[in-house]
């Protein structure tokens, strides 16, 4: 007589926030962003005032039930700061130059500003961690390089000459992420052209108790092979020894085909973010990241790109003879036919209005429920990029919660 099947494992589901960006352009916010704006969603982080409305903003996700907040930093970088008009101090605010006028925010500051969304993410879970200490997480969230540009190419993956190749990518990217690092722990990465200038005490201390609010580290909306491999080397070279940071990459899918902008197939993606075997004249891959998935993507499309990633996890890890799965990461869009504009930062109606059969919880559930009846991944994050709204996590919430 045959064995019985196994039941398959009852997979951990983790409940991720919503559409932050899009939650601030709407009411009660409204908050506009333009091309005067090159930090969307980060630009909030630049005054008291308007942290507080970051705060409030983000702590309709917490009240909401989600597990893990990503931080206001998706489109944070040293140059969208440099090009962000702020008074210069005399009360001009035409933008003409000159002493007093409008300036720029520099290095020092940009990063220090940067290190605060991670620490507001932390504060709006003050009151649940007072009931149950640790249930809230912060995820350290790290744009793609076109999430920085103006008009942005992460949707697209139309880089400039500067940031194409896998070592300019992996230089852009461990700058940045040396702004959140433990002084004592930069990445000695030979990508990067400029040495920095040591840390006052300070800045140590800022950069310590950011990377001690940081759960995982989200490298979020990726359009390219090469980014995904820059991203790999970079994490490879941040030995922070006894407290490392899981990382996820998650990648852009806008086009009618489950491919990315560059034209890599899931397969080929998935090869990127799992593959330790480097093809011909390749270099070594890096370290592996813990979770892999999709965000920023019509959710008419998730189902059969998380069918596709699963066969190709199943073939690569097969291929490497490893056994334990990644995290499954998904957060796909709440847009009922929109169209984000990257050149006027507005979303527009396209031709498949109303592609989205039911309810946005109820597709995305039933779609999560299935990956994890077939019992492959470690794990599973759910949540909502673009136009997701906390109304919608406080719906995926409540149907997790009656499992």
């Amino acid at each position: 007589m045959s064995n019985p099947p196994k039941p398959p494992k009852r997979i951990p589901l983790t409940l991720l926030d919503g559409g932050l960006g899009t939650t601030l352009t709407s009411a009660p916010y409204n908050i506009p962003f333009t091309s005067a704006h090159p930090l969307w969603s980060s630009h909030l982080l630049l005054t008291p005032s308007s942290r507080e409305v970051l705060r409030s903003a983000q702590k309709t996700f917490v009240d909401a039930g989600a597990d893990v907040l990503l931080s206001a930093t998706y489109q944070a970088s040293f140059r969208g700061f440099a090009g962000t008009e702020i008074s210069g101090g005399d009360g001009k605010e035409n933008g003409d130059g000159g002493e007093g006028g409008w300036r720029g925010i520099g290095r020092e500051e940009a990063g220090r500003l940067m290190r605060g969304g991670v620490r507001i993410a932390r504060e709006c879970f003050v009151d649940r961690d007072r009931e149950r200490e640790g249930s809230g997480k912060v995820a350290l969230s790290l744009g793609a390089y076109g999430a920085t540009t103006i008009p942005g190419t992460e949707y697209s993956g139309l880089y400039d000459d500067l940031h194409t190749t896998v070592s300019q990518l992996a230089g852009w990217h461990s700058e940045r992420l040396s702004v959140y690092l433990p002084s004592s722990t930069n990445p000695n990465n030979k990508d990067v052209e400029e040495e920095e200038e040591e840390d006052d005490e300070q800045v140590k201390k800022e950069k310590k108790e950011c990377w001690e609010n940081i759960n995982w580290i989200a490298f979020e909306t990726l359009p390219t092979r090469n980014e995904i491999l820059a991203v790999r080397r970079v994490m490879d070279s941040v030995p922070v020894v006894g407290a490392e940071k899981p990382f996820w990459i998650s990648c852009v899918f806008p086009g009618e085909q489950n491919l990315l902008p560059d034209g890599s197939s899931c397969f080929q993606v998935v090869e990127a973010m799992l593959g330790s075997a480097s093809e011909a004249g390749e270099e070594e891959r890096g370290r592996v990241p813990d979770g892999i998935g999709i965000n920023c993507t019509k959710v008419s499309k998730l189902e059969s790109l998380v069918l596709e990633f699963e066969d190709a996890t199943k073939e690569v890890l097969g291929r490497e003879g490893r056994g334990e799965w990644p995290v499954l990461v998904v957060y796909p869009d709440g847009t009922k036919g929109e169209v984000y504009n990257t050149a006027t930062k507005v979303w527009e109606m396209g031709e498949s209005v109303g592609e989205c059969l039911g309810p946005w919880d109820e597709i995305v559930f039933g779609i999560v429920m299935r990956a994890r009846e077939r019992g492959l991944w470690r794990e599973i994050f759910v949540g909502g990029c673009c136009k997701s709204t906390a109304e919608d996590i406080g719906k995926l919430r409540r149907r997790i919660d009656e499992l």
